[in-house]
């Protein structure tokens, strides 16, 4: 026997072996009022629960093919103490998610200082040793130009006295 809740003057089929049962044995179309997982705002596609009409759920009932089953109404006390619950709950679960989410951002703060002090310090070292290779160029170059100059007033000096000679 298949069971259909009955929920604020609502007929509601939960289970998907009795819609279709319903569909090919009994032939009650009904309408799917759910959403889908996969696609939760899609109005041309809807999914299970199945609503059937009153009419076709008294006339299901009265040829003993389904079970009516009246879903318990919630007791207004009750729906109170579990809405604190919930709330006392939410409230520690922000708690915890934005310690962890505070905790995570320091660490990565952390590796992201440690990056750039490297970066910084490789750096400094490249400076470092560019200034001292252009130190050491600057240096040769120095000693080549003097070399230089005194090749060339060498020569020059030669130059006189081959010209006094002549």
């Amino acid at each position: 026997m298949l069971v259909v809740e009955v929920a604020n003057g609502r007929s509601l089929v939960w289970g998907a072996e009795a819609v279709q049962a319903l569909r090919e044995r009994l032939g009650v179309g009904g309408r799917t009022v759910g959403a889908l997982p996969r696609g939760p705002r899609q109005n041309s596609r809807l999914g299970l629960p199945l609503l059937l009409m009153p009419e076709e759920a008294r006339l299901l009932a009265e040829i003993g093919a389904v079970t009516l089953v009246s879903a318990p109404r919630p007791d207004p006390r009750q729906h109170s103490l579990a809405l604190a619950s919930f709330k006392r709950q939410q409230e520690q679960d922000f708690q915890e998610q934005s310690a962890l989410a505070a905790e995570t951002r320091e660490t990565r703060r952390q590796e992201l200082l440690e990056k750039i002090a490297e970066g910084q310090a490789a750096k400094k070292q490249k400076l470092e040793q560019d200034s001292g290779t252009s130190e050491s160029q600057g240096a040769n170059g120095n000693q080549a130009a003097e070399e230089n100059e005194t090749r060339a007033s060498q020569a020059s000096g030669e130059q006189e006295e081959a010209a006094s000679h002549c």
